[in-house]
């Protein structure tokens, strides 16, 4: 749940391993305490980068249902994730929530992947909570949110 004693969150997650295999991981945002979660008028952009060189490139959306965070995770415990995100905004009514992170994941023996994103919402009403979803079965891992005030 989002405070509005701070104004900058930073979201840890590490050992962050999917339930089920090649699935997505996908965030929004709730006006109502988690009640609902807003489901459009979200924008993001990520850039990923293969180390072995397979796989590199932009994919960008201007109107979706959440904000993608990765496309493809595996579900292989030796291939956890690690992500660190910062959110800002979230109690503003003049600015839109902004997440902006980097997510990495050790692929195999000759692979590591890293997404940089960004990605927001068009509301100015103040956002109380999160949620991260995989695109199907449940997220294993630590999760630790942190918050800080201006000055």
């Amino acid at each position: 749940k989002i405070s509005s004693n701070f104004s900058v969150y930073r979201l840890v997650i590490t050992d962050y391993v999917p339930r089920t295999d090649n699935t997505g991981l996908t965030m929004t945002f709730s006006t109502d305490n988690g009640a609902t979660y807003l489901n459009s008028n979200y924008k993001w952009l990520f850039f990923f980068h293969s180390a072995g060189g397979v796989n590199s490139g932009t994919v960008v959306s201007d109107s979706d249902s959440s904000i993608t965070l990765q496309v493809v995770l595996s579900s292989t415990t030796s291939n956890s994730c690690s992500l660190d995100m910062s959110l800002y905004n979230l109690n503003s009514s003049v600015f839109s929530p902004l997440a902006v992170g980097t997510l990495t994941m050790y692929a195999s023996s000759s692979d590591m992947n890293s997404s940089n994103f960004v990605g927001c919402n068009t509301t100015t009403t103040p956002i109380n909570a999160i949620k991260l979803a995989s695109s199907s079965g449940n997220l294993d891992g630590t999760f630790t949110l942190f918050g800080s005030t201006d000055g």
